[in-house]
């Protein structure tokens, strides 16, 4: 068994401006490298990796891609995150890949701390520009972390034609 994740990957000029905008961290906080941000849609765990390629794979491709934006700021304990605005189109994607879009809270993971600390980020007024994501990506998720993409399913863009049987 694997530890997979479904995310959306952060493009260069997103994941560019937020590192621009990042105020220097407390101390105790540790900050993630810009390599590791994504917007996780589904976290599988432990998982058959194959079973869940295979899942990926039966994703309806014709589900349009959200149009996606990063605003604000909050914390789990010992977490602290970007929030993640997005269009209407969110929901089904968080639904094929398997988990209930009510449950769902999107973001980008961006430091970790000891989980009694209680940290203020200070990015309550962060707003990065907008993007249309181009693929959902199946990752393998190792402790450090290191994050491997194994599969992707392209998402249908407003300009695409829809495909045709």
């Amino acid at each position: 068994m694997t530890r997979l994740f479904t995310a959306f990957p952060l493009p260069d000029p997103v994941s560019d401006h937020l590192a621009d905008y990042l105020p220097k961290l407390p101390a105790g906080v540790k900050s993630l490298g810009r390599d590791t941000w994504h917007i996780t849609v589904v976290f599988h765990g432990e998982d058959d990796l194959r079973a869940r390629v295979a899942a990926l794979e039966e994703i309806d491709m014709t589900l349009p891609a959200p149009r996606l934006r990063l605003r604000g700021s909050g914390t789990f304990p010992g977490v602290g995150w970007i929030g993640v605005q997005a269009d209407g189109a969110l929901p089904a994607i968080v639904a094929a890949a398997g988990r209930s879009p009510e449950e769902y809270i999107p973001h980008v993971t961006i430091a970790r701390w000891p989980k009694d600390q209680q940290v203020q980020l200070g990015l309550d007024d962060y707003t990065g520009p907008e993007w249309t994501p181009s693929e959902l990506v199946l990752f393998t998720s190792e402790r450090g972390p290191v994050y491997t993409p194994i599969g992707q399913v392209r998402l249908l863009h407003a300009e695409q034609p829809r495909p045709t049987c």
